[in-house]
């Protein structure tokens, strides 16, 4: 108990005090949110429902939670609940849309039950629809044109993912992922010099951008720059040392500037964590 967060502790001190303490249930739920502690967090989030059942921030708090978790219908089932006692809310519509958006995802993976009653194609249109509205609401909300880029992406509608990671770059010029995601649409459009740009500036951004090393290393790969691209596949493992598809990659790399030592080890490495062999 002597790790328990100073904030946490006051928190639970007052709630002890005062087990109707809305504001301290919403407050400790945030920091448990932040700290990845989805259960604690969605067991606040659902006391302060439970005391004050218009309170919408909290229905789209636990929806984040949920959302963590990946129970998409949990979570749209919060931010609908939320839309409906505050539908002015920008940021409501974008996290819908995002879930949606995921959910979509998993059912294309077949993550998801046959008898399940969603389409991927219904999704899809809930998130378009959900983030046009957000933005309707907020027109320089940058998230929420990114979000749009991502379900248009991944409908295959190139030019409309284009066009909104153009312009949440335009409102956020900070947002790393957008500039992974714009990158990779100019990599797919085989224009590799704005793409190498686009994952450069990600990078600048944010050091720790797993996706963009990633998504440089291929592309250094696919210019045949190995040298350059292990250095990239070095610093995904160093942030997911138990990332397989990392070692392999690092792997066909070594082989192709003759290294077969290294060769041999990565893809004996990848192997342990399940990626390659026979």
């Amino acid at each position: 108990m002597g790790n328990v967060d100073p904030e946490i502790g006051d928190l639970t001190k007052t709630i002890r005090r005062d087990p109707n303490h809305v504001l301290s249930y919403y407050n400790r739920g945030l920091l448990f949110l932040e700290q990845g502690d989805l259960d604690r967090a969605i067991a606040d989030f659902s006391q302060v429902v439970q005391l004050n059942p218009d309170d919408s921030e909290a229905y789209c708090n636990r929806a984040c939670a949920y959302g963590d978790q990946q129970n998409w219908d949990r979570a749209i089932e919060d931010l609908s609940e939320s839309i409906r006692l505050n539908p002015e809310d920008p940021v409501a519509y974008n996290n819908r849309g995002y879930m949606y958006y995921h959910r979509r995802l998993d059912i294309l993976a077949g993550d998801i039950q046959d008898e399940s009653p969603h389409t991927a194609e219904q999704d899809f249109e809930r998130s378009i629809e959900d983030y046009d509205q957000a933005i309707r609401l907020d027109p320089n909300f940058a998230e929420a044109y990114f979000g749009r880029g991502c379900a248009y992406s991944g409908h295959a509608d190139f030019h409309q993912a284009m066009e909104n990671y153009n312009r949440a770059i335009e409102l956020d010029p900070k947002m790393p992922r957008a500039y992974v995601n714009r990158g990779s649409l100019y990599r797919t459009q085989g224009d590799l010099d704005r793409a190498r740009h686009d994952f450069d500036q990600a990078l600048r951004l944010d050091s720790d951008e797993i996706s963009g090393y990633a998504n440089r290393a291929w592309l250094l790969s696919d210019q045949a720059e190995w040298e350059a691209a292990i250095e990239d596949y070095n610093e995904l493992i160093r942030l997911d040392p138990m990332d397989g598809m990392s070692y392999f990659d690092r792997a066909i790399a070594y082989e192709n500037i003759g290294d077969t030592v290294k060769s041999r080890a990565d893809k004996k490495k990848a192997e342990q964590l399940g990626i390659g062999g026979d």
